[in-house]
């Protein structure tokens, strides 16, 4: 057999094994559903009681924590924060930081 008929044979062989590794491996993999954190909100009984904005680590987090948090942000960040989706923004990140 020449030499280049057995080196062809040989790069399809090893294209073929990098081909079943590479498929087994993407089927062998589970699946990860990617969610996004919501925070999670629930209200104390008592009336003088701050309420919770969200849970991190089942540690809870508190309105007057939320907001004293986002008062230490410069104020071109606290604009940009305003909103509603502003606000889960931060919230995002303020899990980030507690994680």
């Amino acid at each position: 057999m020449p030499a280049v008929k057995r080196d062809v044979l040989f790069a399809l062989i090893a294209v073929a094994v990098v081909g079943a590794i590479c498929y087994g491996l993407a089927t062998a993999k589970p699946d990860f559903l990617s969610t996004k954190p919501k925070p999670f909100v629930a209200e104390l009984g008592k009336k003088n009681a701050d309420k919770f904005v969200m849970r991190v680590n089942g540690d809870p987090i508190t309105e007057m924590e939320f907001t004293a948090a986002f008062s230490q942000l410069p104020e071109d960040m606290q604009r940009q924060f305003a909103s509603v989706q502003g606000k889960e923004a931060f919230a995002e990140q303020l899990i980030r930081l507690k994680i």
